[in-house]
């Protein structure tokens, strides 16, 4: 339970935003692909420790 308090709250403006995208297919391209990996990668979150 103490994950659940933790977790941020959800930005409903971000979600829309990225739901336009993938409508717009703007998501769908290498460079997403890439830009999105780097971003997990930097962030921390693809470390297994965790």
């Amino acid at each position: 339970m103490a994950s659940v308090r933790q977790a941020p709250d959800v930005r409903t403006d971000a979600v829309a935003a990225a739901a336009a995208k993938l409508a717009a297919g703007t998501l769908n391209t290498p460079q997403a692909a890439a830009d999105a990996a780097k971003g997990f990668i930097e962030s921390g979150d693809a470390n297994p420790s965790h």
